[in-house]
């Protein structure tokens, strides 16, 4: 027989072989339930196969809803409305104008201005030239650029010189003061606009300077000559002993520095070390050669003072507002006034020019989405409809695996399923980019960067597999226009071909689908529904494409990947990743015992629970704890303790339980006068 007659009849074998396993699985697939017992389907733990088929079945016409509804498009907005664009969580730009337009009321009117010239240039801060004077020409136009107003005005006179006389005497005043500023040129319409007796442009520049100003008197704003002094070098101003916080003064600077002279050089801190230049000094020699927004210590405070009647004819109503501008934090009202400071006079463009963002048609139309109520309640379901799929498909699973029914026959659900969590997480992730917003840009952008690291891979990073990869995904180099097209086609398409992958394996095998549970539906409705009212769907602050944020964070399914990547370096990370989803579509072929019991499994379980708990925390973690490089070593060293422990208890709790057995076998065999070999003892 020769060596190809030896491959044909092995590859035959092989080929029943794998269609009879195959065919054996099939008839035992159950990823929604659909093979569970009747006498289970009361257990609530057995609901879940419902609420995914349910869901999906709601994602698939909600999200055809959405497509009609959203431009993938990334090309930035020629206007920037002010109603649609987010400045911080819950506030759009047009509220924290109106916000700052009664700060800006109140400065005019009760700050103790040096002069009253001071008092009316500040009138126009934050404003930029050419909208003052379009603002003065008192014209009614969409049009509110200067160039762009001169450029219409040319248009308008060239139709009016075509006019009958009766049309041209038809024009409107409006038509015709548009047509005046054909002749005009934009930077002598600027020059030969005043506010009062100065010219236009000046009269900004120095409002603005005199805004900066007493931005920087918020700082010390009832602060005293110590803190405002510690604060002009930019030393901590308090500290924290047993659990109060302490002010820190002078003297005790002056003391620390005193001590810190004696003390050898390289037992010296940084702090201590900044505040060396005040040993052997007096507080008044330090107060006295120091200065604060260019003015001696005593003066700054005294300015400082003016802020007063702002805050005191501040309303009920205005602090409210305030407080919730500034999200509750400490002495929140002083924030917001002095960020609002900042705003005053700034018009959507300016404050959009000034953050460094970028306001896209991607954007706009999400936040239109968000702006209606019956959209909004749209995109709510479709957001937490997604969350509750893949929080269920992950119980499920985890059910699947305490049960043990990834066990004989259920191994191809097991890797069906797997495969199922890890498309359904990614479609998760393509619809996360589609807002485009601040949050969207940068998560998709670092979770891509993943990629590049397997280029530093040993012998297969020369491949340039991962720069390959993320241009795949990109079809960029950066997350652009490519990109949300996509994302876009992905996002819309995946949950389409699942659903008719379900149809057409239920049609297929003759399978009746999931019975709807109406007590599990009905939990579905008021969960999705609680979310939407209690966290509705809003837009976050548009990107800023150029400024990595300092703590950008995923969807809370990828928390725990976002966690442990920051301590593996480079690619361990990524490659710790991919394998451990081999390893879990692949683990029914290596736990192939038949004990199904969790009571027969106690080290898996264990380390299953240990798994489970280090993802929970994980997760915490990643959403409380701002990441910092200083603090690595000890997440490493608190990560590598944890997981010691846990793997130590599976091992102890594997070798009592095999104790245990051993011993019932003995004990068995004794009393049927057999050899413990040939005793089978099940778990409870």
């Amino acid at each position: 027989m020769s060596i190809t007659d030896k491959f044909a009849i092995w590859l035959s074998n092989f080929s029943k072989k794998w269609m009879r396993w195959w065919r054996d699985r099939a008839q035992n697939m159950n990823i929604l339930d659909e093979n569970t017992p009747e006498y289970k389907k009361s257990n609530p733990f057995y609901w879940m196969g419902s609420m995914i088929y349910v869901l999906l079945i709601l994602q698939v016409c909600l999200g055809l809803v959405l497509t009609f509804l959203y431009i993938p498009d990334t090309t930035p907005v020629d206007k920037v409305e002010p109603g649609l664009v987010t400045y911080s969580h819950g506030h759009t730009y047009e509220m924290v104008m109106e916000e700052a337009e009664e700060i800006h009321h109140l400065f005019i009117e009760h700050y103790d201005f040096d002069s009253e010239h001071q008092r009316e240039i500040f009138e126009v801060v934050g404003k930029k030239d050419f909208e003052y004077v379009v603002e003065n020409l008192e014209i009614d136009s969409p049009v509110r650029d200067l160039e762009g107003l001169i450029t219409l005005g040319k248009s308008h006179e060239k139709e009016y010189k075509k006019m009958t006389d009766e049309e041209q005497v038809a024009c409107d005043e409006n038509y015709l003061k548009i047509m005046e500023l054909a002749s005009e040129d934009a930077d002598d319409l600027v020059a030969g606009t005043y506010h009062g007796e100065t010219q236009i442009t000046e009269a900004i520049d120095e409002a603005d300077v005199l805004r900066d100003h007493i931005i920087e008197l918020f700082s010390i704003y009832r602060l005293s000559e110590d803190s405002t002094t510690l604060l002009s070098y930019g030393l901590p101003i308090a500290k924290i002993e047993n659990g109060e916080k302490t002010t820190i003064t002078i003297d005790d600077m002056i003391a620390e520095a005193d001590e810190a002279m004696l003390k050898e050089s390289d037992t010296v801190t940084d702090y201590e070390r900044s505040i060396l230049q005040f040993a052997g000094k007096t507080k008044a020699e330090v107060i006295d050669g120091t200065t604060y927004a260019g003015l001696p210590i005593p003066d700054a405070i005294e300015e400082s003072q003016k802020l007063e009647p702002i805050f005191a004819n501040l309303s009920e109503e205005q602090k409210e507002k305030l407080h919730h501008f500034a999200h509750g934090k400490d002495d929140a009202v002083k924030i917001a006034v002095e960020e609002l400071t900042g705003l005053m006079g700034k018009s959507a463009d300016t404050i959009t020019e000034d953050l460094g963002v970028t306001v896209t048609r991607a954007y706009n139309s999400v936040a239109e989405i968000s702006k209606k109520p019956l959209t909004q309640w749209i995109r709510g379901i479709h957001r937490y409809g997604a969350y509750g799929i893949i929080a269920l498909l992950m119980l499920r699973w985890i059910r699947m695996f305490f049960c043990g029914e990834f066990k004989k026959p259920g191994e191809l659900t097991w890797i069906l399923l797997t495969i199922i969590v890890v498309l359904i997480t990614f479609s998760g992730v393509t619809g996360y980019l589609l807002p485009f917003d601040q949050r969207a840009y940068w998560a998709t952008t670092v979770g891509t960067q993943m990629m590049n690291s397997l280029d530093s891979m040993p012998v297969i990073g020369q491949l340039g597999l991962g720069s390959a990869l993320k241009y795949m995904g990109l079809g960029a180099h950066q997350v652009g226009q490519t990109t949300i097209l996509r994302f876009n086609i992905i996002h819309y398409f995946l949950p389409i071909l699942l659903f008719m992958m379900a149809e057409i394996y239920f049609i297929r095998s003759r399978k009746k689908r999931p019975k709807i549970n109406w007590i599990a539906i009905l939990l579905l409705v008021v969960v999705i529904v609680s979310a939407c009212l209690y966290l509705p769907a809003a837009n976050e602050p548009p990107p800023n494409t150029v400024k990595t944020p300092d703590h950008i964070l995923p969807d809370w399914y990828f928390l725990f990947v976002y966690f442990y990547l920051k301590f593996l370096p480079g690619y361990v990370g990524t490659l710790v990743t991919l394998l451990f989803i081999v390893f879990l579509v692949m683990f029914p072929l290596f736990d192939k015992r038949p004990e199904r019991s969790a009571k027969g499994r106690p080290g898996l379980i264990t380390l299953a629970i240990g798994g489970l708990t280090f993802f929970l925390f994980g997760s915490l973690a990643a959403y409380w704890i701002p990441f910092q490089d200083a603090q690595r070593q000890l997440y490493i060293n608190a990560i590598l303790l944890f997981n010691a422990f846990v793997f130590i208890v599976a091992f102890l709790l594997y070798v009592w339980w095999r104790m245990r057995k051993s011993n019932k076998k003995k004990v068995l065999a004794e009393k049927l006068g057999i050899d413990p070999g040939l005793v089978e003892v099940r778990a409870e």
